[in-house]
């Protein structure tokens, strides 16, 4: 389902069904290593910092049975989750808030996730100060990161280049900004702000490739899915790759 300016309106997964886009497929697969993160720890409920969609916050409900709050900087983006949440019959609480200073009392609760944030911040220590309160004794922070940084990404850049020297009337998106802090940097003002055992898990071998026609698009969701079950066959976590490569990596941290 598509929203404004073609982006996809929902990017979430129902059971039964298989990732018919790129975006569903990094999605589906980040929530799968989610899950191996948190199975077993009898955890009840999540939030999110910055929403938007609230696409992870849809798999922790419908997936994981938890009780799920979500809150965006944006009041457009907590109506886009919303919405979401209405679309497939989710249950969740809303509200709009700075990740910087958040309307939560203390130790409330048992997982804190946020989905490409951190490295949209300059000073994104307010905000895990924020994470490491709000969650409780024993609980999980889960914080993906996507920071400026080389890799498989750059087939990508390489495919828009070609895609604007050949149609010039193409209009090709900016990224957003990013900073360009490091994995151990993130890990270090986490320990800073007091999160134990920290770890990082870097992940997302394949290339987002953006815009594509829908047949691509679904084609390359085919493909994908099958490099995950091959690599299943000998990594115990498919999405889990080496620094070089991957698109992402999982900030894991513990109160």
């Amino acid at each position: 389902m598509k929203g404004k300016k073609g982006e996809e309106f929902s990017i979430f997964v129902p059971k039964g069904k298989k990732p018919q886009t790129q975006r569903q497929f990094n999605l589906y697969y980040y929530y799968r290593l989610i899950e191996r993160l948190i199975k077993g720890r009898n955890y009840k409920n999540s939030i999110e910092f910055g929403c938007g969609r609230g696409t992870i916050s849809l798999y922790l409900n419908l997936y994981g049975g938890l009780d799920v709050t979500l809150f965006d900087v944006d009041q457009g983006g907590v109506d886009l989750a919303r919405a979401n949440f209405d679309l497939h019959r989710a249950k969740g609480s809303f509200f709009v808030a700075d990740s910087a200073k958040v309307p939560i009392a203390d130790d409330s609760f048992d997982i804190v996730v946020t989905m490409g944030l951190l490295e949209h911040l300059t000073n994104y220590i307010d905000s895990l100060k924020e994470m490491y309160r709000v969650l409780k004794p024993g609980g999980i922070m889960i914080s993906m990161n996507v920071p400026k940084k080389t890799s498989i990404q750059i087939l990508n850049k390489i495919y828009r280049k070609i895609l604007g020297a050949v149609n010039k009337k193409i209009e090709l998106k900016l990224d957003y900004f990013r900073i360009e802090e490091t994995p151990a940097g993130f890990q270090r003002t986490a320990e800073f702000v007091g999160f134990k055992n920290c770890s990082i898990i870097h992940a997302d071998p394949l290339p987002l490739f953006t815009p594509v026609a829908k047949p691509i698009e679904r084609t390359l969701a085919v493909l994908y899915r099958n490099f995950m079950e091959f690599r299943k066959l000998f990594k115990s976590e498919p999405m889990e790759t080496g620094r070089r490569l991957s698109r992402c990596h999982f900030l894991i941290g513990y109160k």
